[in-house]
């Protein structure tokens, strides 16, 4: 299923064809879907490397830009050294800009308004990189970025639909007002990101995200292994929900407990292990997605030519209000605050050449049409034993892109990995799937 152009009504008669009812309540299954989608977290501290004698390197990546606004969290821990953290934007490139630079410990929660327009392509992709600096001494500030993505800035807007009652069934304007709403729901649709696979074989912290929690969205999805003597555990928001005592993969599921956590609010997701005896494990993705299905959502059915007509009659307004209830609960499920359109930074691999800590892959579940990406040596891996090389980027394409319907094999839903042959400076740099 995918996206229709609304159709536009008019006051000229016909606007209650069935084509253009069929292409609301399309509109409606497939926004839905959306709303449900299994989205992966992100994986964005650790794993950085040394830049040069005084600076840290604690995140590096990049950003799809399409909107006017970013949102950001970092935290920075300075407590007692001479030093500072600095974010920045479009690093190393003709329009770098220090977003903020930190002296104090804390997290640093902001909004970068419009990220200056009008100095930046959009849509079109940029560095994001965050450096600790010490003056002297020999201790360096640390911190790690808890999300970094963009906010939905367009003219679109939701509006609350208008009920079909006896007198207004035939106002087109009413009609109008789902078909508006459906280009919205197009618009604050996010991409979709990647999770880093990674491997730690140390006593600690082996995959840590962060998650801006959903009281709707509380499933946990994990594919996660472990070895050695030790257990792994997957904890959400400082409590530990899963634990694993055997050494083979665990591909499930687990459901937040309902009102444990504050709508909106950004949680931290950690695998880790609780011995040093040189046990450790595997993170092949971890994901979130609806705890259930919407009560609020009801499939409208079929529009069938002639069942309506100019007709006012009970059943066919109850039909057509349908319409209208469902794009209220999807709006509630969709446009959540502070999160249209939440496209990500997304980490880059850790150069081994570098000093590196984690050697990673991108997973990512298929939802998209389009693959997005930028690296070199990369080799895209799915199903059992099917594989394929990527192109490069160069001078002249910042990124690549792959028209993933060209792929045999490659189901809706299946978990695919992007990895690179770490062949001196070759690394994954950043990927996503989209639309067009």
């Amino acid at each position: 299923m995918s996206y229709i152009t609304p159709p536009v009504f008019s006051a000229n008669g016909g606007y209650l064809s069935a084509y253009k009812l069929r292409a609301l309540a399309n509109n409606d299954e497939y926004f839905s879907g959306l709303a449900d989608e299994i989205q992966m977290v992100q994986r964005l501290p650790g794993g950085g490397q040394i830049g040069n004698e005084n600076d840290v390197c604690l995140f590096d990546g990049y950003i799809y830009l399409t909107q006017n606004t970013i949102r950001y969290g970092l935290y920075v821990n300075v407590d007692g050294i001479d030093g500072y953290v600095r974010l920045y934007f479009d690093y190393g490139g003709a329009g770098q800009r220090t977003i903020a630079t930190y002296t104090t410990t804390g997290l640093k929660e902001d909004t970068i308004d419009a990220v200056s327009p009008t100095n930046y392509t959009k849509p079109s992709l940029y560095r994001v990189y965050v450096v600790a600096h010490y003056n002297s001494g020999i201790t360096s500030p640390s911190g790690y970025l808890e999300y970094f993505h963009e906010v939905y800035t367009g003219a679109l807007s939701f509006t609350s639909p208008t009920a079909f009652t006896d007198g207004v069934t035939s106002d087109y304007t009413h009609f109008d007002k789902l078909s508006d709403n459906d280009a919205y729901f197009n618009a604050i649709t996010p991409d979709n990101f990647p999770c880093w696979q990674t491997a730690g074989t140390l006593f600690g912290d082996i995959w840590i995200g962060y998650v801006k929690h959903s009281n709707y969205r509380r499933k946990l999805y994990y594919h996660v292994k472990k070895w050695g003597g030790s257990n792994l555990y997957i904890s959400y928001g400082g409590t530990t929900y899963v634990t694993i005592n055997d050494a083979v993969a665990h591909e499930d599921t687990y459901t937040i407990p309902d009102a444990t956590f504050t709508e909106g609010t950004w949680y931290q997701v950690k695998v880790w292990t609780d011995s040093g005896d040189g046990g450790g494990g595997a993170v092949y993705y971890l994901a979130t997605g609806a705890s259930a299905k919407s009560s609020g959502y009801n499939p409208s059915g079929q529009f069938n030519a002639g069942q309506f007509g100019w007709g006012t009659t009970a059943n066919q307004r109850a039909a057509i209000n349908i319409l209208g209830t469902n794009d209220t609960d999807i709006n509630t499920r969709l446009a959540r605050t502070n999160y249209t359109r939440a496209n990500h930074a997304v980490k880059k691999d850790s150069y081994s050449v570098l000093g590196g800590s984690v050697i990673a892959n991108y997973a990512i579940r298929h939802s998209k049409p389009m693959l997005y990406y930028r690296g070199k040596g990369l080799i895209m891996g799915w199903g059992t034993g099917n594989s394929q090389g990527l192109t490069d980027y160069d001078g002249s394409h910042a990124y690549q892109t792959l028209d993933l319907a060209s792929v045999q094999n490659l189901a809706m839903g299946q978990v695919y990995t992007i990895t690179s042959d770490h062949d001196g400076s070759n690394c994954i740099e950043w990927a996503c799937e989209r639309d067009s």
